[in-house]
């Protein structure tokens, strides 16, 4: 049997989400808990091999997303991995999901945006990480791997 503990961090939990549990994945057994969630501005998690985050990048500035991801790089060994779904701005001109959320970013945030590869090695690399590679999805979303420098 395999066992992931691991939970979001961000938002304080609602009484519903404050324990989870979920099982029979594949052939093996997966057990995914938490009990409480905290900022992660202040800490994430501990014990993980791997780390994931979804639409959290592109919501903060650079210094912002500084401060979490070397709490994530931190945390990570030797051979592990941050996993970061987000939209990637590509270089080619024309119209682009990234873009169209570029702009949105831009109204909504103080400081999110979409960003480019060359900008998510910078901002891995100012965090201690290193960009391993960037998977494509049949969506707009790709799956951006960074691994320890």
């Amino acid at each position: 049997m395999s066992t992931i503990t691991g939970g979001p961090v961000g938002t304080p939990p609602t009484p519903s989400e404050s324990t989870m549990s979920l099982s029979s994945v594949s052939t093996s057994t997966m057990a995914f808990q938490w009990s409480a969630r905290i900022s992660f501005f202040e800490r994430v998690p501990q014990g993980c091999d791997a780390y994931m985050m979804k639409h959290i990048i592109h919501d903060w500035s650079d210094e912002h997303c500084r401060t979490v991801l070397k709490l994530f790089r931190a945390q990570l060994p030797p051979h592990g991995r941050l996993l970061v779904c987000e939209l990637v701005m590509p270089e080619a001109p024309g119209p682009a999901p990234a873009k169209m959320l570029d702009i949105e970013m831009l109204v909504m945030t103080v400081g999110g945006r979409e960003r480019s590869r060359e900008e998510f090695a910078d901002l891995f690399a100012s965090a201690g990480l290193r960009l391993e590679k960037i998977v494509t999805t049949p969506g707009p979303i790709c799956v951006i791997e960074a691994r320890p420098a």
